[in-house]
């Protein structure tokens, strides 16, 4: 069965640990800056770019997480979820 391409552009910030992931959620939610978290913190090549992913199709991540990215309007960003052996933080950006 094809699925609709579900598109939106994102950033992650990508580490080892729960309580790195909960540090930076923490940040964010007191302002910081998502792309210099992403520049400093994260694991995932992505930093290079500030944490940008690009437009991507989301319907390629879990059921979960798809569930949760489609629910982000432009500018918000997720807590940190379960991703493989990592912890991930998403945020949609402005189209």
């Amino acid at each position: 069965m094809f699925e609709k391409p579900f598109l939106m552009s994102l950033a992650e910030i990508q580490v080892k640990d729960l309580a790195s992931a909960d540090s930076i959620y923490k940040a964010l939610v007191n302002g910081a800056d998502f792309s210099e978290m992403a520049v400093k913190h994260s694991l995932s090549s992505s930093r290079e770019l500030k944490g940008y992913l690009g437009k991507i199709d989301v319907n390629h991540y879990s059921k979960h997480i798809f569930d949760i990215l489609k629910k982000l309007d432009a500018g918000e960003f997720t807590e940190p979820l379960s991703y493989g052996d990592n912890f991930i933080i998403f945020m949609r950006l402005v189209e």
